[in-house]
């Protein structure tokens, strides 16, 4: 079935040079890795976003990207003078059709359900 066929490579081109432009945008150009998984939106956002509820169903596919090195969110809404967050995890959800991020979590913690558990991982970095 699609769950398990490999992802296009035009598909991991795409998305590797997407998110490695997030990446940089949050402050770490290089990642110690990079992997993504398709699933659905709800699902996906018990990684990204823990708590988070989906407009929808939740049925709709994403792709799930989870990154590991040293990011800030410079986009944060934050009080005047306080820190940005910061987080060694940078976790993604990501619109397949626009390749609009959904959904962004950083977290110093490594996702608590292992990403083979949604389908096939791609390692893009």
């Amino acid at each position: 079935g699609s769950a398990v066929s490999p992802m296009p490579r035009a598909t991991v081109s795409r998305l590797t040079s997407f998110v490695l432009r997030v990446a940089r945008h949050s402050g770490d150009p290089r990642p110690a890795y990079v992997l993504v998984v398709r699933t659905t939106h709800a699902k996906a956002l018990r990684v990204a976003t823990p708590g988070d509820k989906v407009p929808g169903d939740g049925r709709q596919l994403v792709y799930l990207v989870v990154m590991h090195g040293d990011f800030t969110d410079y986009d944060a809404p934050t009080p005047a003078g306080a820190r940005l967050p910061t987080g060694t995890y940078l976790d993604l959800t990501i619109d397949p059709a626009t390749f609009e991020v959904l959904d962004l979590g950083l977290s110093h913690h490594a996702p608590v359900i292992p990403l083979d558990t949604f389908g096939r991982v791609t390692r893009l970095v």
